[in-house]
């Protein structure tokens, strides 16, 4: 019944739908047989195309807060969050929606962030993008980016990729000079981050953030990151120097990789950790196609050569390969 009363609101008025199907959704949201509640609250995200938000907002809101957002079911809370992020995207630009939205559904949102079940959560961090639509520039600074930051720290790498992949997308709809504040350093942190999936989802996302905030600003914010990471005494952020660089390369400049972080990386030839030293040789090899052959010749090829005489073998074994490489080996001198 309930499906049916669903597929069926396209063809009723606005007023039929809050005269005599709200009132009866809303009384099936408080049935006494879980399945009954939950699907109605299926129907809840197609009913607010239809029903008037003030009716919505004093009757329908009130029983998703009360009732299902501590419902014991995983499942019907994840259908909670799923409801509640379609509601807010189709009442988004009727008038008092956007109160609604932050005062209403944001704490609905927030709570189901936080909760124990990993569906649960990635549910709020796939559909997030519903409530964002309905928000102001303020108002998502206010509310989601302190929400994002919280859910960035979640220790299920799938729930934070969501996250990362939303990001471009945020920066199209929120003014720049609050992306570039805790988003940016949100944005740079999933650069580093422990899982493999996160730090390749980020590392596609370079492109389009350059895209959107300014290819120059963008690598000025990665050079004053690879500049940090060189001077920590963490020999794991020292190496995130060069990766930084080698990972990102094509989508820098190639005025910005010779002129500003191949220093950086060759400044590493000397660093007492023997994986970095030769780090230092394989990034280079890596970066050798966009070097200028001033560059190779007077920077790149006696770095190599000083590392020829390194204590250790590795750092030897990956300095002489690198002098091997068709765009080096003509600047060696025998």
């Amino acid at each position: 019944m309930l499906s049916v009363i669903s597929s069926g609101l396209t063809l009723l008025a606005k007023p039929a739908v809050d005269e005599y199907v709200t009132p009866w959704i809303c009384s099936m949201l408080t049935d006494e047989e879980p399945n009954v509640r939950s699907q109605a609250l299926a129907t809840v995200g197609e009913l607010t195309k239809y029903c008037s938000t003030e009716l919505f907002a004093c009757k329908i809101v009130p029983v998703l807060s009360d009732t299902f957002l501590t419902d014991h079911s995983d499942h019907v809370r994840a259908s909670l969050a799923r409801t509640v992020c379609l509601a807010a995207e189709n009442i988004a630009g009727q008038k008092g929606a956007n109160e609604l939205v932050e005062k209403r559904i944001v704490p609905i949102c927030e709570a189901l962030a936080k909760d124990p079940s990993l569906d649960v959560r990635l549910t709020v961090c796939e559909n997030i993008h519903g409530v964002i639509k309905a928000l102001s520039s303020e108002q998502i600074d206010a509310h989601i980016v302190p929400l994002l930051a919280a859910v960035s720290e979640d220790k299920q790498w799938r729930v934070r990729l969501e996250i990362v992949k939303y990001l471009p997308e945020l920066a199209k709809r929120v003014d720049l000079r609050l992306f570039k504040g805790q988003l940016m350093k949100l944005f740079m942190d999933f650069l580093v981050d422990v899982a493999f999936e996160i730090r390749e989802e980020a590392t596609r996302n370079v492109g389009k953030l350059g895209d959107i905030l300014g290819k120059p600003w963008m690598e000025e914010q990665i050079l004053a990151k690879i500049t940090e990471f060189k001077a920590s005494p963490d020999y794991l952020l020292r190496m995130n120097a060069m990766l930084f660089v080698t990972r990102l390369r094509e989508y820098l400049s190639a005025e910005f990789i010779n002129n500003k972080a191949l220093g950086i990386v060759l400044g590493l030839r000397t660093d007492p950790v023997p994986n970095i030293r030769f780090n230092m040789a394989k990034s280079v090899e890596t970066l050798a196609p966009v070097l200028t052959e001033e560059k190779l010749k007077t920077e790149v090829v006696p770095a190599l050569q000083q590392q020829l005489t390194d204590p250790d073998f590795d750092v030897k074994f990956f300095a002489r390969r690198a002098l091997q490489h068709e765009r080096i080996r003509m600047f060696v001198q025998n």
